[in-house]
């Protein structure tokens, strides 16, 4: 049982890694330019999502078993803790991410507003 639980909370140790890169990655995009790094960017992300969907798919399997239950009914504090932590960051972080969405939508309309001017009032 020892091992098992080791095993999710190194788990969480590496969910929480993930994490800390994401936001490391929405922050660098903060700075750079918007070009064909923004894609690279939106792949980066979407790559460390998926990373971070297998470290909790593995803890799901670890949270529903025997040994997951008996550990989290006896560190309920000290779990809850902690993933409640991680639900604040991933939250803050879809809050930046649609930031970032919402200001490129707005830029992405500008363009189609300045390109449909341009095309009347050449016409």
């Amino acid at each position: 049982m020892e091992n098992n639980t080791n095993s999710a909370w190194n788990t969480v140790e590496a969910i929480e890694t993930v994490t800390i890169e994401i936001a490391e990655v929405i922050k660098r995009a903060d700075y750079e330019s918007y070009d064909a790094e923004s894609v690279e960017i939106a792949d980066e992300i979407a790559e460390l999502y998926e990373r971070r969907q297998v470290l909790l798919d593995q803890l799901r399997q670890w949270y529903n078993s025997a040994n997951g239950q008996r550990e989290l009914r006896g560190n309920s504090t000290e779990w809850s803790g902690r993933i409640d932590t991680l639900i604040l960051a991933d939250s803050i972080l879809l809050e930046n991410i649609k930031r970032k969405m919402d200001d490129a939508h707005y830029r992405l309309r500008n363009i189609q507003q300045t390109k449909s001017l341009m095309i009347y009032s050449r016409g």
